[in-house]
């Protein structure tokens, strides 16, 4: 008769704690890479919202505004509001204040009596029902 306690074997012990170090190591290289990639989300809403807000500032300031014009440093003026578009920065203006500041790179100009407006491939025209007569 053999007498046997029922326990494990080293052997087995081996196997199980290097089986379960393997699935710690993908487990916390899954952690890590889930964490990374909920950071990049946050980042790329926030930078959506404040271009959501820009263009709905622009929107506004094309449907109220009696004048649209092109200045000779790059910038547009869209009614009372003073627009700039450089180094992958939007800044609106108005009374010499600065009223937004989005770091989107956008490209910013002016056909006819529109405001054109360039973004990650799509091209966004903004006019108003106060402009008569084309861009002034």
């Amino acid at each position: 008769m053999r007498n046997r306690n029922g326990g494990f074997t080293l052997l087995e012990m081996l196997i199980t704690i290097g089986v379960l170090a393997v699935l710690a190591l993908l487990m916390s290289r899954l952690a890590g890479s889930t964490f990374k990639t909920i950071d990049q989300t946050r980042s790329a809403d926030r930078g959506n919202a404040a271009m959501d807000r820009a263009l709905m500032l622009l929107r506004q300031d094309a449907w109220s505004a009696g004048k649209i014009g092109a200045n000779a440093d790059g910038s547009i003026t869209v009614g009372e509001a003073t627009w700039r578009s450089a180094d992958s920065t939007v800044t609106r203006s108005q009374g010499g204040d600065e009223t937004l500041r989005v770091g989107t790179p956008i490209a910013l100009r002016v056909e006819a009596a529109e405001v054109v407006v360039e973004t990650a491939g799509r091209v966004i025209r903004m006019t108003g029902p106060m402009l008569k007569g084309g861009a002034k």
